[in-house]
């Protein structure tokens, strides 16, 4: 009886498991603001950025290996020899086992997360306010007011004679009413605005500049009762 029970029994396992998880934020907030009040402004600039990232990665890996090997060899022999008058009984069994299990399992887990968020705000606010009068209107308008009040419905320009309406704008100096277009001096011609000096001579308007000449020419030979006035603004 030859027996022989060979068992090789190859188990490989392989896990490999690759994570990686790349999780890059940028946030980038440029805020500029320019604000140019000339009178009175409040202003009220509320910036509320809210950036929320929630990254969950759950990686669950389950390998799991049930081997089992059952090697059952079950040999019986039963032998029975009866010798009678010269028997001769050669008996020979050979029983050889050959099991061979090769296991290989590989389990390749790769895992890559890349997340990215770019959150860029950019704020500009520009608030500008320009207030401006013109004061030259102002103060033409104030002066219509004192013509009406003045005159009633109609007057009389100084300088032209001619009749001027109650609604029109016009130019006041000592007392006496003048055209816009006609409130210029009497020398040079020159319109006379709101802000210039002027000169009011013997019933005639001069700018500064044309005062000397006026006096030189004689304007004040018949300016008898009234003295020489000093120089006046145009309001």
């Amino acid at each position: 009886v030859n027996l022989q029970v060979n068992v090789q029994v190859n188990v490989q396992v392989n896990v490999q498991v690759n994570l990686q998880v790349n999780v890059q934020v940028n946030v980038q907030v440029n805020l500029q603001v320019n604000v140019q009040v000339n009178l009175q402004v409040n202003l009220q600039v509320n910036v509320q950025v809210n950036v929320q990232v929630n990254l969950q990665v759950n990686l669950q890996v389950n390998v799991q290996v049930n081997l089992q090997v059952n090697v059952q060899v079950n040999v019986q022999v039963n032998v029975q020899v009866n010798l009678q008058v010269n028997v001769q009984v050669n008996l020979q069994v050979n029983v050889q086992v050959n099991v061979q299990v090769n296991l290989q399992v590989n389990v390749q887990v790769n895992l890559q997360v890349n997340v990215q968020v770019n959150v860029q705000v950019n704020l500009q606010v520009n608030v500008q306010v320009n207030l401006q009068v013109n004061m030259m209107l102002m103060v033409v308008f104030l002066c219509l007011l004192s013509s009406s009040r003045l005159f009633g419905n109609s007057g009389a320009c100084s300088a032209c004679g001619q009749s001027i309406p109650a609604s029109e704008l016009v130019m006041r100096a000592q007392g006496n009413v003048y055209h816009l277009k006609c409130f210029t001096c009497s020398t040079c011609r020159n319109r006379l605005v709101p802000g210039d000096r002027f000169h009011y001579i013997n019933g005639s308007l001069f700018c500064e500049h044309d005062r000397p000449t006026a006096l030189i020419n004689g304007h004040l030979s018949s300016l008898q009762t009234n003295p020489l006035l000093p120089d006046q603004k145009v309001c």
